[in-house]
């Protein structure tokens, strides 16, 4: 596989532990063994916090400094990597096939999601976390980017959907509930659904995907019977007098003429 590197934000903050709130303090203590900075031959020993860009913690960890570095980066390197997501136990079955490649999620995010994305079944929607501060190092908003390819038959087989083309739409959704504007690609060819973001701004959106299928058009029955053949109307004859002068009128409702009278 070949890419280009991305730049992907970091943070870094030394702090006496002392001078953390008390949120901070309870969330480290006991982390490392023990309570936090167990006292050493000199003092408090340094403790070093190097939390995993894929981890659910990390983001409740993130959280906690965000405000204390006042969600600005503090360096923005190019990274690029590549690896095997992990499945979870409660991974959608149909992700859980280990004898084909079934897709591949990018991001230039500094915190994501573990594994592939999760399907939230009562919302029908494809979800996928990411986060990164909302400055860059140089004071800049940050824009996130989003890809996600996925082989169509494991999209049909989330979704129970027939063969028929797929329509899907990509929403990102932030910690607070809004929406925030991005560029959105959807696009289904040669049996793999692309589906793409940019432009989104941090710090912990959610990328929602919702995808589609038209109904299927119902086929006439083979069964159906038939219209019937409009059915002619009856004509009666009538008789008609006037005076000596009679007369014999047929129609579907036959009428006398002027001056005539029904015999």
């Amino acid at each position: 596989m070949e890419g280009d590197p991305v730049v992907v934000p970091a943070i870094g903050a030394t702090q006496p532990y002392a001078s953390l709130p008390e949120n901070m303090r309870t969330f480290y203590k006991g982390q490392f063994g023990g309570s936090y900075g167990a006292q050493g031959p000199t003092g408090r020993r340094n403790q070093i916090s190097p939390p995993a860009p894929d981890r659910e913690a990390t983001f409740a960890e993130y959280a906690l400094w965000k405000d204390y570095i006042k969600d600005k980066a503090n360096a923005s390197p190019s990274n690029w990597t590549i690896r095997t997501l992990p499945l979870s136990s409660d991974s959608a079955e149909c992700f859980q096939d280990t004898s084909k490649f079934i897709g591949v999620v990018t991001t230039n995010a500094m915190m994501y999601s573990g594994g592939p994305p999760s399907f939230n079944k009562s919302a029908g929607t494809l979800e996928y976390k990411v986060g990164s501060p909302h400055l860059t190092s140089k004071g800049e908003v940050f824009k996130g980017s989003y890809d996600l390819q996925v082989n169509s038959e494991v999209a049909r087989c989330l979704y129970k959907f027939t063969s028929a083309p797929i329509q899907a739409s990509i929403s990102i959704v932030n910690e607070t509930g809004e929406k925030s504007i991005a560029t959105t690609v959807v696009n289904e060819k040669d049996g793999w659904l692309r589906l793409a973001a940019y432009g989104f701004t941090f710090s912990t959106p959610t990328v929602k995907i919702t995808l589609t299928q038209a109904a299927p058009v119902p086929t006439p029955s083979a069964t159906a019977s038939t219209a019937a053949k409009p059915v002619a109307a009856k004509k009666t004859s009538i008789t008609c007098v006037k005076g000596k002068t009679t007369k014999k009128v047929t129609a579907v409702n036959p009428k006398c003429p002027t001056g005539y009278r029904k015999k």
